[in-house]
């Protein structure tokens, strides 16, 4: 028996092995997991409709999407929404971008959920005599 500090008095002379467990990774082989990636382009959203009367000029939404291993969407969720139609535009704009897939320790694609993704929306000037 071992104790658990590693400070047996006796050392152990055989191992139990689980014939039915996975094997492990081969030794000096390093994991190729990672997690979802960002899209390489920014992100475009238009500024919804509900929020032209607002004073502000910039607002932020935070999201986490569930990338396929494809890199498409299958799901988005709010985290954080200010409210005025930016939440809604945002889950909208995610679901339009192609992710970097996540991979698994053999670098593998995999569904996996993103962390949180910041989507900044910036209201762009209008021309003189535009509505």
């Amino acid at each position: 028996m071992t104790a658990p500090a590693g400070t047996s008095a006796q050392a152990v002379h055989a191992s139990r092995v689980d014939p039915g467990a996975p094997p492990g990774r081969p030794q000096g082989r390093s994991s190729r997991a990672r997690p979802v990636g960002q899209p390489a382009r920014e992100w475009r959203c238009p500024w919804p409709h509900e929020a032209d009367a607002l004073s502000v000029d910039e607002q932020t939404v935070v999201i986490r999407a569930v990338v396929r291993a494809d890199g498409t969407v299958a799901s988005a969720e709010l985290v954080s929404d200010p409210g005025y139609g930016f939440g809604q535009m945002s889950l909208a704009c995610a679901r339009k971008q192609r992710f970097v897939p996540a991979a698994d320790e053999e670098g593998q694609p995999i569904t996996a959920t993103s962390p949180p993704i910041r989507v900044l929306f910036t209201r762009h000037a209008r021309a003189a005599g535009a509505p």
